[in-house]
């Protein structure tokens, strides 16, 4: 058995490898942050006279680039533009905008799939300004043209996806005032860059579990020499014999 004394210096080094894995030097890994699923075919949701919400749950940090999500829609209805906002989870609703922005350089394709006479699209947009963001629980809300255009063209709907166990997507007439259940999941994907260890932090680390076992092996060699006030066969005087 180990000596508890010779075991403190690796439960250090164990919290100390935790604290240098956290920090970052810019390095980053881009990726799908949450994938909300594609259409299902079922229905859609009004995103032309209504803003449109739907959440999303981050399980650590992230930074959040852009955005892509998929609709219904009749010939004419797009007003050329997107607009999108990132909002707070308020208790299972929308909360406090966090970031908002109208984006015109969009990326946009017909997928071929026909609902209830409107055609598909898919949409592929870069956010204003990347979006740093913790852990937990947003609302992203999206909205045909600007935020204050309510009225014809209108026949534009964010197409719904498959229950997901999340809560259901929330919908505003009134520019976010106040926002009631629209029943839906919503296609939509979001990606963006997770941190990274830096290369400076793991080298520290490498570093520290190098010099802690210098240590260790040093302690180790005193206690077997005996000069240390040991028994002789490698246990310290304080443990007495059994």
């Amino acid at each position: 058995m180990t000596p508890r004394h010779l075991l403190r210096p690796w439960r250090r080094l164990a919290a100390l490898c935790c604290l240098l894995a956290g920090w970052t030097g810019g390095a980053t890994a881009a990726g799908v942050l949450y994938d909300n699923g594609g259409p299902d075919g079922a229905g859609a949701n009004n995103a032309g006279i209504a803003w449109q919400a739907d959440d999303f749950v981050l399980g650590g940090g992230a930074v959040l680039s852009d955005l892509h999500f998929w609709t219904f829609e009749a010939a004419g209805a797009y007003r050329n533009s997107i607009a999108w906002a990132i909002a707070a989870d308020a208790g299972g609703t929308v909360g406090a905008l966090l970031a908002s922005g109208q984006q015109g350089a969009v990326a946009r394709s017909a997928t071929g799939a026909v609902q209830a006479g409107l055609d598909g699209y898919q949409y592929g947009l870069d956010l204003n300004a990347p979006l740093a963001l913790a852990a937990g629980r947003y609302w992203l809300v999206l909205h045909n043209g600007g935020f204050g255009q309510m009225g014809d063209p209108n026949d534009f709907y964010w197409a719904t996806a498959a229950a997901n166990g999340g809560p259901d997507g929330r919908e505003s007439y009134n520019g976010g005032a106040s926002w009631g259940a629209n029943g839906s999941e919503h296609a939509f994907q979001l990606t963006g860059v997770v941190p990274e260890p830096s290369p400076a932090a793991l080298l520290g680390a490498g570093l520290a579990v190098l010099l802690l076992r210098r240590r260790v092996g040093a302690r180790r060699a005193d206690d077997v020499g005996g000069d240390g006030g040991g028994h002789g066969d490698g246990r310290p005087a304080a443990w007495g014999r059994s």
